[in-house]
C-alpha cells in the first residue's frame, strides 16, 4: 500500500538520522596513534608469533616504503596471496600506508579462479611467501612477485626506513581494497571499496561496539571475506589485540572454542553456521558475540544468549562496505532477531516495486545509501549502473545500492530480514550467485543444462543442489562432474548434491519451475544394519546429524549430504555420547560407521602393517595403492570417497617399521613381497595398481611380475612418478637429510637449538597433534624407522631399471614446483609396450593427496576403472 504523505515523510526522515562527521584521518594514521599510546602492547598473536604495536608499525612502514619504491601509489592495486598470519596483517597495513589498495587472493581457491581475478584486476605487484608462490605456480607467471620471506626481500626491507611514509596526495576517495564476489554470468565481479567508506564503517562500528585497549578479538574469517576487515582493524584502532587462529584451529570448532577460552577472548565475529558449530562443541565463555553473513534464527540466538554474552546481529553487503546495520538481540524476544538499525551515515529505504516507501510491518525491497557505498564493480560500468541506482530521496547525485533483500521495518525502526528478491543465496556466510556455478557445470561435455538452487530440506542445513540434464547420447558421471566443478570453484560454492534429471520441470508458461525440482535422494545406499550396540549408537548419530531415518554401517557420511560443519557436529556428538576420540580428519578419511570402528581406526601399531585395508569391502576387484618414499599409505584413504563403496581399497606399506624387520635390497624384491600380500586378498586377476612417487616404480615392477606369472593387469596408474635411473644419477640420502625433508613435508620448522632425538620427535608429535595430522600417533622410534625406510627407498629408486610392461600406463603429473629438467610422462614410453595416457593436475608433488587434487585424481582413476571394467 502507498503511504500517506505524512507517514511517508516520517519514514524518510527516520532514515536520515545517522549523519555524523567522517574522520579526516586515514586508517594507518589512526593505528599509528594507537601505537604511540601503547608501543609495547601486544597488537597481534598468530600462533607462536607475537607482534607489539611498535613492531607492527615498523614492519608495515618498511614494506610501505618498499612498495612506494616499486611504484605503488593511490589508485594502484596490490594483490595479497598470503596465508593467515602476522605477514598478512603487516602487508595489509603496508599497502594502505603506501597509498595503494589491496586485492585479497585466497591461496586455497582454484587456480583458474585466481587467474581470472588477477587478469581482471591487473594488480602490480603480488605480495606473497615463497611456498605460496611455488604452490600457485603458473597463476603468477609473468607477474611482479614480492616474496616477503625471500632473502633478497628481507635484506631490502631491512634497508628501508621504519618511519611512516608521507601521505601527501592520499585521499579518502581513493580505493582501500577490491574484493571479488560471485557473479551470475560465471564471471566474478570486483567490488571497489573506498577509504572514505572504510573510515566511516570503522568509526560507526567503534561508536556501536566500543572497542577498547582491553579487547582481545579472535579473528576467524578469511581475508577474502570482507567482514575480516572489522576483525583485524577494529581492535587495532584502540590498542586492543588481534588473535589469529592457526588454519587448523579456524576449521575445527572444538579447537577454536578452546582457543577462545585459553586466549581470554573478549569478542568474536562469525557466521551463524560457525556459531552453531561452536555451541555444539561445548561450553562457551561469555564474550561479545558478533554474528552476521547469513540469517540468524531464533533458536541459535537464544543459545548464544544463554552463554551470558551480548549478541549483536549484523547485516550488510560487500557493496556498502561490510556491515550497514547492527541490532542487539534481546533475551526472551520471541520475534525473529532483527538485523538492526543503520550505522553512521547510512540510509535504509524499504520500497515497493515502484520505488515508493512502505510502512512499518510491510515487506519491501531494501535499498542502501550513504557514505558506505562502493565505487562500483571494477571495469563493469554496465553492472554498476544496474545495481547502484539514483537515490530519489537524497541530494542530487546521491546513489543507493540494491542488494536484492526483502525486509520489513518494525515499529521501533529496526529491520527484520524476510528473504531474497532474486536467486542469490548465502551458504554458511558466503554470498553465492548460483548462475556462476551453473556456468561452470554447463562447460562439462556431458551436460546439456544445469540449474543450481539452495535447499533447506532440514531446518538449519542449507545447502546447494545441482540439477543436471545430460546431452543426447551421453551419461553424466556425478563424481566426475563434482571433480570438474572442484577444479574451478572454491569449496563453499561446490554443490552438496548432484541430481540427474531427464528434463527440467517447467511452469505452464514455459519457465523453470524451481518449486518442482525434487529433493536430492540422500537415502543410504547400503543395507547393512548395525551388528552390535556400538555400531547402532554411531548409526543413530549419523542419521540424526544428517536428518535421515536410518543409516547403515557402510553408508558414507559425505555421500549422504554431509559437509564440514555437519561433520564437526557429528564428531562432537560421537565424543560426547560414544566416548570415542575422533578428529575431523578421521571422519574425512573413514566416513562410514564400519570404517570408524574397524581396522583403519586402530592405534598406530595396526596402521604400520604391510597390508593396510582402507576400504576392505566392495563388489569389484580391489585397487592396491603402493606407498611413496616414506613408506606409509595412509594418504590414499581419501580415494575411497571418490571411487565409491563398490571399490575395495588397500594400501601397501614398507617393511622396516617393526623392530628387527629387514629392508628390501631391490625394488624387484619389494614387488615380490607385495605380490604375496596382494594375492592373499585377491588370488587371481585382473589386478589394479596405483603408486605415488616412489610407489609408482614399485607398481610398475609389480605389473611386470604379475604379467610374468601369467596374470592380467587391468590398470597400472602412477602419480608424479618417473624412472629416475633414466634421468639422474643414483640418489643419496642420509638420516639428517631425510629428517629435514620429512619436517618440510609436514610443515614443521624446529626452533633453533631443538634436540634432534626423542625430545625433538615429541615436539614434532605435538605439532602434528595440533594440526590434527594422523602421523601424531607415531612414536619417536617409528619416525626413526621411517627415516631408514626413506633412505633405503631413495637408494632403490636410483638403482631401479624397469622391465617392459605389455600394457598401458596411466600417468598423473603435478605441474607446480617442477624442476626445469624434470622428466615428463613420456619417460615411461621406453618401459611400456602400450600407451602412456597422461593427465596434469595443478598442484605440487607433495600435495597430490590433499582433498582438492585428490578429488581430481579420484575422478581420473574412477573413469579408468570404469573403462577397465568394460574391457574385462
Amino acid at each position: 500500500p502507498v503511504l500517506p504523505a505524512e507517514e511517508r515523510a516520517a519514514v524518510l526522515g527516520r532514515v536520515e538520522d545517522t549523519a555524523r562527521p567522517v574522520p579526516a584521518r586515514s586508517l594507518p594514521q589512526l593505528i599509528a596513534e594507537a601505537a604511540r599510546r601503547r608501543p609495547e602492547a601486544t597488537a597481534l598473536i598468530a600462533g607462536e608469533e607475537r607482534l607489539s604495536y611498535r613492531e607492527l608499525e615498523e614492519r608495515a612502514n618498511r614494506l610501505a616504503h618498499h612498495l612506494r619504491g616499486r611504484g605503488v601509489r593511490p589508485e594502484g592495486l596490490v594483490a595479497l596471496a598470503l596465508p593467515r598470519g602476522a605477514a598478512m596483517v603487516v602487508a595489509l597495513l603496508g599497502v594502505m600506508k603506501a597509498g595503494g589498495a589491496y586485492l585479497p587472493l585466497d591461496p586455497d581457491y582454484p587456480r583458474g579462479r585466481l587467474a581470472d581475478m588477477l587478469a581482471d584486476a591487473g594488480p602490480a605487484p603480488v605480495v606473497t611467501l615463497r611456498a605460496t608462490a611455488a604452490a600457485l605456480g603458473e597463476v603468477l607467471a609473468g607477474r611482479e612477485v614480492i616474496c616477503l620471506d625471500a632473502p633478497e626481500i628481507i635484506a631490502a626491507l631491512a634497508d628501508e626506513p621504519d618511519t611512516a611514509p608521507d601521505e601527501a596526495g592520499h585521499d579518502l576517495a581513493h580505493p582501500a581494497y577490491v574484493i571479488y564476489t560471485s557473479g551470475s554470468t560465471g564471471r566474478p565481479k570486483g567490488v571497489v571499496v573506498t577509504r572514505a567508506g572504510l573510515a566511516n564503517f570503522l568509526a560507526g562500528m567503534q561508536d556501536r561496539l566500543g572497542f577498547a585497549a582491553t579487547d582481545r578479538l579472535v579473528s576467524v574469517t578469511t581475508l577474502g571475506f570482507d567482514i575480516a576487515v572489522l576483525e583485524l582493524f577494529g581492535p587495532l584502532l584502540r590498542g586492543g589485540t588481534v588473535i589469529l587462529p592457526r588454519p587448523e584451529e579456524a576449521r575445527d570448532p572444538e579447537a577454536l572454542r578452546r582457543l577462545i577460552v585459553t586466549e581470554r577472548a573478549t569478542m568474536v565475529q562469525a557466521t551463524p553456521s560457525l556459531w552453531r558449530a561452536l555451541v555444539d562443541a561445548g561450553e562457551l565463555p561469555p564474550v561479545r558475540i558478533l554474528v552476521g553473513g547469513e540469517a540468524l534464527d531464533g533458536d541459535l540466538a537464544e543459545a548464544l544468549l544463554a552463554t551470558g554474552s551480548e549478541v549483536v546481529n549484523l547485516y550488510g553487503p560487500t557493496e556498502t562496505t561490510i556491515w550497514s546495520t547492527a541490532g542487539t538481540v534481546r533475551r526472551g524476544d520471541t520475534r525473529p532477531p532483527p538485523i538492526g538499525a543503520p550505522i553512521w551515515n547510512t540510509t535504509l529505504h524499504v520500497l515497493d516495486p515502484a520505488l515508493r516507501p512502505v510502512g512499518p510491518g510491510v515487506a519491501g525491497e531494501l535499498y542502501i545509501g550513504g557514505f558506505g557505498l562502493a565505487r562500483g564493480y571494477r571495469g563493469r560500468p554496465d553492472l554498476t549502473a544496474e545495481r547502484f541506482v539514483a537515490d530519489p530521496f537524497g541530494p542530487p547525485g546521491a546513489r543507493m545500492y540494491r542488494p536484492g533483500d526483502i525486509v520489513r521495518r518494525r515499529a521501533d525502526g529496526e529491520l527484520v530480514f524476510v528473504g531474497r528478491a532474486d536467486q542469490q543465496v548465502k551458504i554458511r556466510g558466503h554470498r553465492i550467485e548460483p548462475g556462476e556455478i551453473e556456468a561452470v557445470l554447463n562447460t562439462h561435455a556431458a551436460v546439456a543444462r544445469a540449474v543450481v538452487i539452495a535447499r533447506e530440506d532440514r531446518p538449519g542445513n542449507r545447502r546447494l543442489v545441482a540439477y543436471c540434464v545430460a546431452r543426447a547420447g551421453t551419461a553424466i558421471d556425478g563424481e566426475a562432474l563434482r571433480a570438474h566443478a572442484a577444479a574451478q570453484l572454491p569449496a563453499h560454492m561446490l554443490p552438496a548434491a548432484f541430481v540427474m534429471l531427464d528434463s527440467l520441470p517447467l511452469t505452464p508458461n514455459g519457465k523453470l519451475d524451481r518449486r518442482a525440482l525434487p529433493a536430492p535422494q540422500l537415502a543410504p545406499v547400503g543395507t547393512t544394519p548395525p551388528r552390535n550396540d556400538r555400531e547402532a549408537l554411531l548409526c543413530r548419530l549419523f542419521a540424526e546429524v544428517l536428518g535421515l531415518e536410518a543409516v547403515g554401517i557402510d553408508d558414507g557420511f559425505f555421500a549422504l549430504g554431509g559437509h564440514s560443519l555437519l561433520a564437526t557436529r557429528l564428531v562432537n556428538r560421537i565424543r560426547q555420547e560414544a566416548g570415542i576420540e575422533l578428529t575431523l580428519r578421521d571422519l574425512f578419511e573413514r566416513p562410514t560407521v564400519a570404517d570408524l570402528l574397524g581396522a583403519p581406526a586402530a592405534a598406530a601399531g595396526g596402521m604400520l602393517d604391510v597390508l593396510l585395508p582402507l576400504q576392505p569391502r566392495g563388489s569389484e576387484p580391489p585397487l592396491f595403492c603402493i606407498h611413496p618414499g616414506y613408506g606409509l599409505s595412509w594418504s590414499y584413504a581419501g580415494l575411497a570417497r571418490q571411487l565409491g563403496p563398490d571399490v575395495p581399497l588397500y594400501g601397501l606399506q614398507a617393511r622396516g617399521f617393526r623392530a628387527g624387520e629387514a629392508l628390501p635390497a631391490t625394488v624387484e624384491a619389494m614387488a615380490r613381497d607385495y605380490l604375496g600380500q596382494i594375492r592373499a586378498v585377491q588370488p587371481r586377476g585382473p589386478y589394479r595398481l596405483l603408486g605415488w612417487s616412489f610407489g609408482g616404480l614399485v607398481a610398475q615392477a609389480l605389473a611386470t611380475a604379475l604379467e610374468q606369472a601369467g596374470e592380467t593387469v587391468a590398470l597400472l596408474a602412477v602419480l608424479d612418478s618417473y624412472p629416475l635411473a633414466d634421468w639422474r644419477a643414483p640418489l643419496r640420502m642420509d638420516r639428517d637429510s631425510a629428517r629435514a625433508a620429512l619436517l618440510d613435508l609436514i610443515g614443521y620448522r624446529p626452533p633453533e637449538g631443538e634436540e634432534d632425538g626423542t625430545e625433538g620427535w615429541e615436539a614434532v608429535r605435538a605439532f602434528l597433534a595440533r594440526t590434527q595430522n594422523p602421523l601424531a600417533t607415531l612414536r619417536p622410534e617409528d619416525f626413526e624407522r621411517m627415516l631408514a625406510v626413506a633412505n633405503n627407498n631413495a637408494r632403490l629408486a636410483g638403482a631401479f631399471r624397469p622391465q617392459r610392461f605389455a600394457g598401458d600406463i596411466l600417468h598423473v603429473a603435478a605441474t607446480l614446483g617442477r624442476e626445469p629438467d624434470a622428466p615428463t610422462a613420456e619417460a615411461w614410453a621406453l618401459h611400456v609396450a602400450g600407451r602412456v595416457v597422461s593427465h596434469d593436475i595443478a598442484c605440487d608433488h607433495n600435495s597430490m593427496t590433499v582433498p582438492g587434487p585428490l578429488a581430481e585424481i579420484g575422478a581420473i582413476i574412477a573413469a579408468a576403472l570404469r573403462s577397465a571394467r568394460a574391457d574385462e
